[in-house]
Protein backbone atom coordinates (compact mmCIF):
# COMPACT_ATOMS: atom_id res chain seq x y z
CA UNK A 1 0.00 0.00 0.00
CA UNK A 2 1.33 3.05 -1.43
CA UNK A 3 1.72 5.78 1.98
CA UNK A 4 0.74 8.95 1.68
CA UNK A 5 3.03 11.86 1.32
CA UNK A 6 2.82 14.24 3.23
CA UNK A 7 2.07 18.07 2.35
CA UNK A 8 5.30 20.74 2.42
CA UNK A 9 3.90 23.80 4.64
CA UNK A 10 2.79 26.96 2.73
CA UNK A 11 6.06 29.51 2.62
CA UNK A 12 4.45 32.14 4.70
CA UNK A 13 4.43 35.84 3.53
CA UNK A 14 7.04 38.17 5.16
CA UNK A 15 4.94 40.95 7.06
CA UNK A 16 4.72 44.58 6.41
CA UNK A 17 7.42 45.03 8.99
CA UNK A 18 9.76 42.69 7.98
CA UNK A 19 9.53 43.42 4.49
CA UNK A 20 10.54 47.36 5.85
CA UNK A 21 13.08 46.05 8.16
CA UNK A 22 14.61 44.57 5.04
CA UNK A 23 14.19 47.55 3.15
CA UNK A 24 16.33 49.65 5.72
CA UNK A 25 19.19 47.05 5.59
CA UNK A 26 19.23 47.58 1.71
CA UNK A 27 19.47 51.22 1.91
CA UNK A 28 22.05 51.33 4.22
CA UNK A 29 24.45 49.33 3.17
CA UNK A 30 23.80 51.51 -0.27
CA UNK A 31 24.57 54.17 1.36
CA UNK A 32 27.61 52.77 2.63
CA UNK A 33 29.03 51.43 -0.76
CA UNK A 34 28.23 54.94 -1.94
CA UNK A 35 29.68 56.80 0.48
CA UNK A 36 33.14 54.67 -0.09
CA UNK A 37 32.37 54.72 -3.82
CA UNK A 38 32.92 58.53 -3.55
CA UNK A 39 35.70 58.87 -1.43
CA UNK A 40 37.70 57.03 -4.07
CA UNK A 41 36.68 59.62 -6.87
CA UNK A 42 38.79 61.74 -3.96
CA UNK A 43 41.87 59.45 -3.87
CA UNK A 44 43.10 60.51 -7.31
CA UNK A 45 47.22 59.92 -6.24
CA UNK A 46 47.96 56.49 -5.59
CA UNK A 47 48.00 55.07 -1.77
CA UNK A 48 51.63 54.90 -0.49
CA UNK A 49 52.88 52.21 2.02
CA UNK A 50 53.96 53.36 5.33
CA UNK A 51 56.89 52.35 7.15
CA UNK A 52 55.43 51.87 10.91
CA UNK A 53 55.51 54.84 13.19
CA UNK A 54 56.82 55.67 16.30
CA UNK A 55 53.55 56.12 18.75
CA UNK A 56 54.10 59.01 20.60
CA UNK A 57 51.51 59.78 23.27
CA UNK A 58 51.66 64.32 22.49
CA UNK A 59 48.47 66.08 23.65
CA UNK A 60 46.39 67.45 21.05
CA UNK A 61 46.72 71.51 22.03
CA UNK A 62 44.00 72.23 19.81
CA UNK A 63 41.11 69.76 21.03
CA UNK A 64 38.94 71.86 23.01
CA UNK A 65 38.34 74.41 20.39
CA UNK A 66 37.57 71.65 17.48
CA UNK A 67 35.37 69.65 19.62
CA UNK A 68 33.35 72.96 20.45
CA UNK A 69 32.94 73.42 16.65
CA UNK A 70 32.13 70.35 16.10
CA UNK A 71 29.38 70.64 18.92
CA UNK A 72 28.36 74.08 17.29
CA UNK A 73 27.59 72.05 14.16
CA UNK A 74 25.87 69.67 15.69
CA UNK A 75 23.58 71.44 17.34
CA UNK A 76 22.11 73.27 14.26
CA UNK A 77 21.12 70.19 12.85
CA UNK A 78 22.74 70.06 9.66
CA UNK A 79 20.84 67.48 7.51
CA UNK A 80 22.14 65.47 4.40
CA UNK A 81 19.16 66.77 2.21
CA UNK A 82 18.24 70.37 0.52
CA UNK A 83 18.13 71.66 3.77
CA UNK A 84 21.96 71.34 4.82
CA UNK A 85 23.19 71.30 1.00
CA UNK A 86 24.04 75.07 1.57
CA UNK A 87 26.19 74.44 4.41
CA UNK A 88 27.68 71.25 3.54
CA UNK A 89 28.91 73.37 0.55
CA UNK A 90 30.82 75.10 3.04
CA UNK A 91 32.52 72.14 4.86
CA UNK A 92 33.50 71.07 0.98
CA UNK A 93 34.55 74.78 -0.82
CA UNK A 94 34.32 77.23 2.06
CA UNK A 95 37.70 78.65 3.34
CA UNK A 96 37.88 77.06 6.33
CA UNK A 97 36.92 73.75 4.60
CA UNK A 98 38.59 71.63 2.20
CA UNK A 99 38.80 74.81 -0.01
CA UNK A 100 38.38 72.74 -3.41
CA UNK A 101 36.63 74.18 -6.50
CA UNK A 102 33.73 71.82 -6.61
CA UNK A 103 31.64 69.74 -4.49
CA UNK A 104 30.96 67.08 -7.09
CA UNK A 105 33.92 64.19 -7.78
CA UNK A 106 32.21 63.25 -10.70
CA UNK A 107 32.98 67.25 -12.38
CA UNK A 108 36.31 68.57 -10.44
CA UNK A 109 37.52 70.74 -13.19
CA UNK A 110 33.86 72.53 -12.72
CA UNK A 111 33.05 74.97 -9.82
CA UNK A 112 29.85 73.06 -8.70
CA UNK A 113 28.05 73.78 -5.15
CA UNK A 114 27.03 70.82 -3.04
CA UNK A 115 24.24 68.20 -3.89
CA UNK A 116 22.54 65.70 -1.95
CA UNK A 117 25.26 62.50 -2.66
CA UNK A 118 27.68 64.22 -4.86
CA UNK A 119 30.10 63.85 -2.25
CA UNK A 120 31.77 61.66 0.20
CA UNK A 121 32.11 64.76 3.10
CA UNK A 122 32.83 63.11 6.45
CA UNK A 123 36.62 64.41 6.00
CA UNK A 124 35.48 67.84 4.91
CA UNK A 125 33.54 68.09 8.10
CA UNK A 126 36.30 67.29 10.29
CA UNK A 127 38.73 70.01 7.85
CA UNK A 128 35.97 72.38 8.50
CA UNK A 129 35.99 71.46 12.48
CA UNK A 130 39.95 72.16 12.55
CA UNK A 131 40.26 75.02 10.12
CA UNK A 132 37.50 77.12 11.88
CA UNK A 133 38.00 76.04 15.16
CA UNK A 134 42.38 75.94 15.18
CA UNK A 135 43.58 77.40 12.32
CA UNK A 136 44.89 74.30 10.57
CA UNK A 137 46.70 75.03 6.89
CA UNK A 138 44.92 75.24 4.26
CA UNK A 139 47.47 72.80 2.66
CA UNK A 140 47.14 69.85 5.15
CA UNK A 141 42.83 70.74 5.04
CA UNK A 142 42.45 70.69 1.02
CA UNK A 143 45.27 67.60 0.18
CA UNK A 144 45.29 65.71 3.24
CA UNK A 145 41.78 65.39 5.21
CA UNK A 146 39.67 64.57 2.09
CA UNK A 147 39.87 61.14 2.53
CA UNK A 148 41.28 58.02 4.43
CA UNK A 149 43.51 56.66 2.08
CA UNK A 150 44.79 60.71 1.85
CA UNK A 151 45.41 60.90 5.31
CA UNK A 152 46.88 57.25 5.62
CA UNK A 153 49.28 58.44 2.86
CA UNK A 154 50.37 62.06 3.98
CA UNK A 155 50.51 60.98 7.87
CA UNK A 156 50.67 57.43 8.14
CA UNK A 157 54.59 57.44 8.17
CA UNK A 158 54.50 60.36 10.68
CA UNK A 159 54.35 60.80 13.94
CA UNK A 160 50.41 61.93 13.99
CA UNK A 161 49.51 58.27 13.39
CA UNK A 162 48.88 57.52 17.28
CA UNK A 163 47.82 53.80 16.37
CA UNK A 164 45.07 52.01 15.27
CA UNK A 165 43.70 48.07 14.98
CA UNK A 166 41.67 45.69 12.46
CA UNK A 167 38.22 45.11 13.23
CA UNK A 168 39.62 41.27 14.62
CA UNK A 169 41.52 42.85 17.40
CA UNK A 170 39.96 43.47 21.01
CA UNK A 171 41.40 47.30 21.31
CA UNK A 172 43.84 49.75 19.28
CA UNK A 173 46.92 50.04 20.09
CA UNK A 174 46.63 53.54 21.71
CA UNK A 175 43.24 54.78 23.05
CA UNK A 176 41.74 57.86 21.18
CA UNK A 177 41.40 61.30 22.69
CA UNK A 178 38.80 64.43 22.46
CA UNK A 179 39.29 66.10 19.15
CA UNK A 180 41.57 63.46 17.11
CA UNK A 181 40.47 62.54 13.41
CA UNK A 182 39.72 58.64 13.50
CA UNK A 183 38.92 56.22 10.73
CA UNK A 184 36.74 53.60 11.07
CA UNK A 185 35.64 50.55 9.53
CA UNK A 186 32.19 50.68 8.24
CA UNK A 187 30.07 48.18 8.99
CA UNK A 188 29.04 45.42 6.72
CA UNK A 189 32.25 46.77 4.51
CA UNK A 190 35.20 45.06 3.33
CA UNK A 191 37.86 46.34 5.71
CA UNK A 192 40.33 48.44 4.38
CA UNK A 193 43.73 49.00 5.98
CA UNK A 194 43.50 53.07 5.65
CA UNK A 195 39.52 52.89 7.13
CA UNK A 196 36.68 53.83 5.05
CA UNK A 197 34.94 56.45 6.85
CA UNK A 198 36.45 59.80 8.55
CA UNK A 199 34.94 60.69 12.53
CA UNK A 200 36.06 63.04 14.92
CA UNK A 201 36.19 61.61 18.42
CA UNK A 202 34.47 63.95 21.32
CA UNK A 203 34.48 61.07 24.21
CA UNK A 204 35.71 58.21 25.41
CA UNK A 205 34.38 55.03 27.41
CA UNK A 206 37.31 52.85 28.20
CA UNK A 207 35.50 50.63 30.49
CA UNK A 208 32.87 50.21 28.23
CA UNK A 209 35.02 49.92 25.10
CA UNK A 210 33.56 52.95 22.92
CA UNK A 211 34.50 56.38 21.75
CA UNK A 212 31.66 59.24 21.38
CA UNK A 213 31.84 60.78 18.07
CA UNK A 214 30.69 63.89 16.26
CA UNK A 215 30.73 63.13 12.38
CA UNK A 216 29.75 64.27 8.66
CA UNK A 217 28.11 62.40 5.96
CA UNK A 218 27.09 59.62 8.66
CA UNK A 219 23.70 58.48 9.76
CA UNK A 220 23.56 58.71 13.48
CA UNK A 221 21.57 60.90 15.96
CA UNK A 222 20.19 64.43 15.48
CA UNK A 223 19.81 67.14 18.48
CA UNK A 224 16.32 65.95 18.42
CA UNK A 225 16.93 62.30 18.96
CA UNK A 226 15.80 61.57 16.16
CA UNK A 227 18.54 59.06 13.44
CA UNK A 228 19.16 60.57 10.26
CA UNK A 229 22.07 61.10 7.69
CA UNK A 230 23.84 64.40 7.94
CA UNK A 231 25.92 65.65 11.32
CA UNK A 232 25.57 63.51 13.90
CA UNK A 233 26.10 62.14 17.37
CA UNK A 234 27.39 58.28 17.32
CA UNK A 235 29.00 55.84 19.93
CA UNK A 236 30.87 53.53 17.92
CA UNK A 237 33.40 50.68 19.70
CA UNK A 238 37.15 50.94 19.59
CA UNK A 239 36.92 47.54 17.23
CA UNK A 240 36.00 49.76 14.44
CA UNK A 241 39.09 51.61 14.46
CA UNK A 242 41.42 51.53 11.45
CA UNK A 243 43.79 54.31 12.08
CA UNK A 244 43.83 57.31 14.78
CA UNK A 245 45.57 60.56 13.69
CA UNK A 246 46.54 63.84 16.13
CA UNK A 247 47.89 66.73 14.53
CA UNK A 248 50.97 68.42 15.26
CA UNK A 249 52.33 71.76 15.83
CA UNK A 250 53.32 72.31 12.07
CA UNK A 251 49.85 71.14 11.04
CA UNK A 252 48.53 75.04 12.34
CA UNK A 253 49.23 78.56 10.98
CA UNK A 254 49.72 79.71 14.42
Amino acid sequence: MKRPTKKKPAPTEPTREELLEQVERMRTMLRQTYREMTQLYADLDPILKRAPAMMSRHPNAFAAAVVAVAESEWIADIRDDDSGAVRIDEYIRGEHGLGWGSADVRNLNERRAYQPQSFSWCGAFAAYCYGLGAEMTARARKYTLPSCSRLWRDWGGTDRLMGGSMPEKMLPAIWPQAGDIVTVQNAGSVAREQGSHIVLCVDVDTKGGTFATIEGNAWGYFPDGTRGEGVVRNDRPVTSIAKIYRPVATDFDQ
